[in-house]
């Protein structure tokens, strides 16, 4: 885990896998919903729910510290 107020690529790259999934996710169940694929304003949504998803992780991360708490210090070991 990075420390906190700081990103590294392991939270980058999973940020994009979080972002990947929840718009196949999103597609896959608007395809199942209407029993055919998204238009361009569908697929905009979609993909406005999975930039959502992805942000909301790396700020997550980005305010959590190496030890998982939220908002502290990294502990003096």
């Amino acid at each position: 885990m990075s420390k906190l107020f700081s990103l590294n690529w392991h939270d980058l790259l999973k940020g994009l896998i979080i972002t990947f999934f929840t718009t196949f996710v999103n597609s896959l169940i608007d395809v199942l919903d209407t029993l055919q694929f998204p238009d361009a304003d569908g697929w905009k949504h979609i993909a406005l729910a999975g930039l959502a998803a992805g942000s909301a992780y790396l700020l997550k991360n980005f305010l959590t510290n190496s030890e998982g708490k939220l908002i502290t210090k990294e502990s003096s070991q």
